[in-house]
């Protein structure tokens, strides 16, 4: 997850798609399954390409559920929660419900 989180703000869209399961990420504001679209990367870049970015907050580990309070957006000291579900081995994300 940590590798995700450095991919997403160094705008590296492949990177971060490249630790996805397929249909694995879920952004609530667009209501769209980027990974199973093949969109991933390209969504990461025009994010990354207007200057958006996010630190994390606490992480908690329940089995193979990685809970985060809160991922920060850049400049924001608003919380977005995040759920992350992990392989057995911890190496992909099999899927992320995004705030």
């Amino acid at each position: 997850m940590d590798e995700a989180l450095v991919a997403w703000n160094a705008g590296d869209g492949e990177a971060l798609a490249a630790l996805y399961m397929p249909s694995g990420y879920h952004d609530n504001g667009s209501l769209k399954y980027f990974v199973a679209e093949g969109k991933l990367a390209d969504y990461v870049e025009m994010v990354h390409d207007m200057g958006f970015s996010v630190r994390s907050g606490e992480h908690y580990v329940v089995g193979n559920i990685v809970v985060s309070e809160g991922y920060i957006p850049a400049g924001s000291e608003t919380l977005r929660p995040g759920i992350h579900a992990m392989s057995a081995d911890g190496t992909k994300i099999l899927w992320h419900l995004a705030p």
